[in-house]
């Protein structure tokens, strides 16, 4: 709780409604307060002093460094992703926008006057701002950091909240007394609704969507209750005096209410007839609450994944694979690094950059299945062509995954021709937000090709049976270009737009599979697989995995390990850069369990081996150098 007269922040303990024998002094005049996906972090903004403080969660202490931002701001949003800050400055008319891993100010967005109340789309796409004065809300989209819409609403908007679906935005507008509806879709104000109370100010909406808790900033404070489906008011709750801000907790049990006037907060128990069950003590003028959230949950890994590039460096220009073979990228004219729908991603220019790797063979599938899957942010739809991932170069074998004319696309070469497949269903792909799109192929099944798209099947099941050849091929991998186009085989064609998370599977994914990880979301999938140099006494593993080989590079000796939840048949072999077998290290049948075993590769000469891990449920490679 950011309590402004008294200019600390005090911290509730939920479980005993208690507030904790710690002082966080922050600057002047603090008011709204933000706390970050993984709950690691507080960012309040403190108005007296144009700052932000930000305070170690963890260890309950403000970090001595502050971030310069406008002048006199008032609230701060923090994205899904847990990537960006941003802050209304109500006295400079404008938003300020903090990069969070190193805390410094990325640019300043001119809104309307006076901003105060805030809110971030739940899929990070959008950023909503009430402007006091102008009587509006702007829209700011996040990929670019732009004004792409006013809406106008009631007088004096406040505070507003964003439906858990993204559908609606709730507008509390003080001087009118009422709630303005902002349809999402269409950026419009679609309904108003009055009754609720005299000055509005603070929005909150329960998890699961049904319910807005609106403050009613009087000296006989109250909250208005508020039936989403109906848009129509159903009770008021009488709270402290002048209640301002208010915090739902992750489950939707209870609403924390901060009154100025009272110095207290009260607690509603929704459950309860939406009773005030405690009235908890706090600094002086407490006017920004927020509550930490429930940990992100990310999908677990699914088996058979060759190639996963995150894109999350920030430097550089190699990206990292980090499983399979460590088909590492290396970037081309520069796609830069940018906030991505999991942690970071590359922007493309649609001109002239890309990523290509290596042509390591696990990125060939030869006659057999797979699948390939990425988060994008397709801005160009002006091209006709735009490439996600390409293995085919115009010869005679390869794959090509693409947007072509708007729909998602799949080419297969496999010597004896090339057959393009698209959804036959005339959809173009939406623009300018973040789609998950993905494409699995069973070869020998008739209706085995499928396109998804935000984790729906997308058009009719496809027949691949007619490319049964290889589609394997020397050539390297592009991400976010091809070196040739439909009309000309020597012309490339880019990507215009955010790629982030770019997947490869040596199977046909299920639709339960691809589904998870589009509901993953902002959470993604989990990049901190089995660990298995970690103390596992008396613990089975959870999954299968295949460690690094270590150390790597290695002379003349490396011990290779692995995790088995279950017992059954184990297969771990060494392959030359031909793919030719040159040790058989295990091939029997394994207990579930944490295992080792040690490659001596004394008779072998210096160069790239790999190490291949198979069970009859899970098949894993490892890329390991040897170096005499």
């Amino acid at each position: 709780v950011a309590n402004q007269g008294t200019n600390d922040v005090s911290v509730i303990d939920i479980a005993n409604n208690t507030v904790l024998p710690i002082t966080l002094s922050v600057s002047p005049n603090s008011h709204g307060v933000a706390i970050t996906p993984d709950g690691l972090y507080a960012y309040v903004a403190n108005s007296t002093a144009n700052t932000v403080s930000v305070i170690d969660i963890t260890n309950n202490i403000v970090l001595p460094t502050t971030i310069a931002v406008g002048t006199e701001p008032q609230g701060i949003a923090i994205t899904p992703n847990g990537l960006l800050a941003y802050v209304t400055n109500q006295a400079s008319y404008d938003v300020s926008v903090i990069w969070i891993s190193d805390n410094t100010v990325l640019k300043t967005i001119p809104v309307g006057d006076y901003p105060l109340g805030i809110a971030i789309t739940p899929n990070g796409d959008y950023v909503y701002v009430a402007n006091d004065l102008s009587n509006t809300v702007s829209v700011i989209r996040i990929s670019d950091n732009t004004v792409i819409k006013t809406i106008p609403v009631g007088l004096q908007p406040r505070g507003l909240a964003i439906t858990p679906d993204g559908a609606f935005c709730y507008v509390a507008n003080s001087f009118s007394s009422d709630l303005s509806v902002i349809e999402i879709a269409s950026n419009t104000n679609v309904a108003t609704i009055s009754g609720i109370g005299v000055f509005p100010w603070g929005v909150a909406i329960t998890p699961n969507g049904d319910y807005a808790y609106v403050t009613n900033a009087e000296m006989t404070g109250s909250v208005a209750v508020i039936e989403i489906s109906s848009k129509s008011f159903q009770s008021t709750i009488s709270v402290g005096s002048i209640p301002r801000e208010l915090a739902i907790t992750p489950d939707g049990k209870y609403v924390y209410v901060a009154s100025v006037n009272a110095a207290m907060v009260s607690v509603v128990d929704i459950s309860n007839n939406n009773t005030v069950m405690v009235n908890i003590n706090v600094g002086g003028s407490p006017t920004g609450i927020a509550i930490t959230p429930q940990a992100l949950q990310c999908v677990t890994l699914p088996s058979d994944m060759v190639a996963w590039w995150p894109l999350d460096e920030t430097t550089g220009t190699t990206a990292n694979d980090i499983v399979g073979f460590n088909s590492f990228g290396t970037h081309y004219q520069g796609p830069v690094p940018v906030p991505g729908k999991v942690d970071g991603a590359l922007s493309f220019d649609g001109a002239d950059d890309y990523l290509e790797t290596e042509a390591y063979m696990e990125l060939d599938f030869g006659v057999g299945d797979f699948s390939i899957d990425a988060w994008i942010f397709w801005d160009a739809f002006s091209v006709s062509e735009a490439p996600i991932v390409s293995k085919w170069y115009g010869g005679d074998d390869g794959y090509y995954f693409l947007i072509l004319n708007g729909k998602l696309t799949l080419g297969l070469a496999d010597g004896a021709g090339s057959t393009y497949y698209f959804d036959p269903i005339a959809h173009n792909l939406p623009i300018c937000q973040w789609l998950h799109v993905a494409v699995s192929v069973d070869r020998n099944d008739p209706m085995g090709l499928r396109f998804y798209v935000n984790g729906t099947s997308y058009g009719s099941a496809l027949d691949p049976t007619n490319r049964q050849g290889t589609i394997s091929n020397p050539d390297s991998l592009r991400i976010g270009s091809s070196k040739f186009t439909l009309l000309s085989v020597n012309t490339p064609q880019f990507f215009g737009g955010n790629i982030d998370e770019v997947e490869l599977f040596n199977r046909a994914l299920s639709a339960s599979e691809i589904q998870d990880i589009y509901n993953a979301g902002n959470a993604g999938k989990c990049k901190t697989p089995v660990s298995i140099d970690e103390d596992q006494t008396g613990q089975l593993p959870q999954q299968f995995f295949l460690e690094q080989n270590y150390p790597n590079p290695f002379n003349p000796e490396t011990v290779i390990t692995y995790a088995l939840p279950k017992a059954g048949e184990v297969s771990l072999i060494v392959f030359d850069i031909r793919g030719r077998k040159v040790a058989q290290l295990v091939n029997d049948l394994m207990p579930a369990g944490y295992h080792s075993a040690t490659w001596n590769a004394s008779g072998f000469a210096s160069g790239i081996y790999f190490n291949r891990l198979q069970t009859d449920d899970f098949v894993q490679t490892r890329k390991m150098v040897l170096l005499k």
